[in-house]
């Protein structure tokens, strides 16, 4: 990822992260319930940023997300981001503490 791919994808995540589904203000003017690649395109990210965000952070098995409605895309995208460093490094309990910690995690208070 070049500097000002990465430029571009900081600014994509800070409105993934700044959106609020019940505060019109959030959307800054992008159509949410308009595909997800209309979002992608106002961004100008490149194929391969958009391939990570939508497989790795969203975790889609194809690409139905870029043309189906942004919200479902962008909660997920927030979701990923909420679980990041609440258990560890990862947004995953899984590769962390294996199958049995899963449940484990669930248990306990925050």
């Amino acid at each position: 990822m070049g500097l000002f791919e990465k430029n571009r994808c900081r600014k994509f995540f800070q409105f993934i992260q700044e959106f609020n589904r019940n505060d019109e203000k959030t959307y800054k003017g992008y159509n949410i319930n308009g595909p997800f690649k209309d979002i992608v395109k106002k961004f100008s990210l490149e194929t391969n940023t958009v391939d990570f965000v939508g497989h790795a952070v969203a975790l889609y098995t194809n690409d139905d997300f870029l043309t189906s409605d942004s919200l479902p895309t962008i909660e997920k995208i927030q979701l990923y981001m909420s679980s990041i460093d609440r258990y560890g490094p990862s947004p995953f309990i899984y590769p962390i503490w294996g199958l049995s910690g899963i449940a484990e995690g669930f248990s306990r208070l925050n």
